[in-house]
């Protein structure tokens, strides 16, 4: 029976439950299920990689978006070995702003009790300044995101309390991707 159930499940939400096989948990969106708090903004900016990946982030000479492909080996490489499902588009300074500023603001970027899943990162934003380059990776199943930073992981956080305005953004860039829209509105 159980077997029947996931079946039916798998064909009406085929990528979802593909992902919460891979080990990600669904979080409540509005902060139900984990306990959520400000660290103070010193501590946001040292877990998302330092004051060099936030100055990055608030001003970018250029910002792109690309939907990623969940390899079989997802839980074995890291996010930047993950292929693009799409070309890189250009993103809008004004959706470059919101972007970044949920994520570097401690009174909106609240963190979250320690989560235990593997993400299946759906989404990459690139933030470029002069010779530099911020990837943040997200995963919209778990709320967690990965900072890189030239190349090299910098850090990292939870972004359940701010998915609204991240899956916004990224739906806005890929308005035809069924997945990124089923997301949203599950929440």
């Amino acid at each position: 029976m159980a077997i029947a159930k996931l079946v039916v499940v798998a064909s009406i939400c085929g990528y979802i439950v593909l992902s919460q096989a891979a080990g990600c948990s669904r979080t409540n969106h509005d902060g139900g299920q984990d306990h959520l708090f400000d660290v103070g903004q010193d501590e946001l900016t040292k877990s998302l990689g330092g004051d060099e990946v936030v100055a990055i982030l608030r001003q970018p000479d250029k910002v792109t978006a690309a939907l990623l492909v969940l390899p079989d080996d997802y839980d074995k490489i890291t996010p930047d070995r993950f292929p693009l499902a799409s070309s890189e588009l250009s993103v809008s300074s004004e959706a470059a702003a919101k972007v970044a500023n949920a994520i570097i603001n401690s009174e909106t970027n609240l963190q979250s009790d320690p989560k235990t899943c593997t993400p299946s990162y759906e989404c990459r934003f690139t933030f470029i300044a002069g010779k530099n380059r911020v990837d943040l990776y997200l995963c919209f199943l778990c709320d967690m995101l990965a900072v890189y930073l030239n190349g090299k992981e910098a850090g990292g956080s939870h972004f359940d309390n701010i998915h609204h305005t991240l899956i916004r953004e990224a739906i806005s860039l890929f308005p035809d991707n069924a997945e990124l829209r089923e997301l949203a509105t599950e929440e």
